[in-house]
């Protein structure tokens, strides 16, 4: 399976922040929802915030990929206490 259970492999510290939903993206990146209202961009390779994205009211509870074919592949989003989920469209 490839999973070596009981070994660590990286940490990667955002702060004293709480972490709710995750998701990897390519393999090389990580979105992570947080208690701050914000979504950050993780780069795997050297483990550090490429970007922190604002403008939520309140955490980041759900944070997924998926792919809408028009769009290609998305981002959708939900916070806490907020009953609409946002769907961010991919600008590469």
């Amino acid at each position: 399976m490839g999973f070596s259970f009981g070994n660590i492999n990286k940490k990667i510290y955002l702060g004293d922040i709480w972490l709710y939903g995750i998701c990897l993206w390519d393999n090389d990146y990580l979105f992570v929802g947080c208690e701050d209202k914000t979504i950050k961009l993780i780069d795997l390779k050297k483990g550090n915030i490429i970007k922190s994205l604002s403008g939520y009211n309140n955490s980041i509870l759900t944070v997924n990929k998926i792919f809408i074919p028009k769009y290609g592949n998305c981002l959708i989003t939900q916070e806490k206490g907020n009953a609409q989920i946002i769907i961010w469209k991919n600008y590469d």
